[in-house]
């Protein structure tokens, strides 16, 4: 399985890239979709999340909303949600990630489907 989008979360800072806690990972393999909301942290974290995937073949339209809190403990990966979309080649999506840290700013990911 390849992905095509590995940690599309990462950020810049004053002292160089600091990845984001929740991140999206997408695979565009094959004739599915899929699209993962991971969280990582070297320290503990809650943090709330809305994952919005949208999109669909030429005449359809599709909405999907996944949201709720993450508890990270430190150095451990953790999948949150998974959305498969099957028979998506050839259909345009777009997905966007908001996460909310308890104690940090808000943040912003977004994904879309090459044309």
């Amino acid at each position: 399985m390849s992905l095509i989008g590995i940690i599309l979360a990462a950020g810049a800072v004053a002292g160089g890239p600091v990845a984001k806690p929740l991140s999206l990972h997408v695979d565009e393999s094959g004739d599915q979709l899929v699209i993962t909301l991971v969280g990582e942290s070297p320290t503990p974290l809650s943090a709330q999340y809305s994952l919005e995937v949208t999109g669909g073949a030429a005449g359809t339209s599709n909405r999907s909303v996944q949201s709720g809190t993450a508890r990270l403990e430190p150095g451990r990966s953790a999948v949150l949600t998974t959305v498969r979309l099957a028979d998506s080649k050839g259909a345009r999506w777009a997905a966007r990630l908001h996460v909310t840290p308890s104690a940090a700013a808000p943040y912003d990911v977004q994904w879309r489907s090459a044309p």
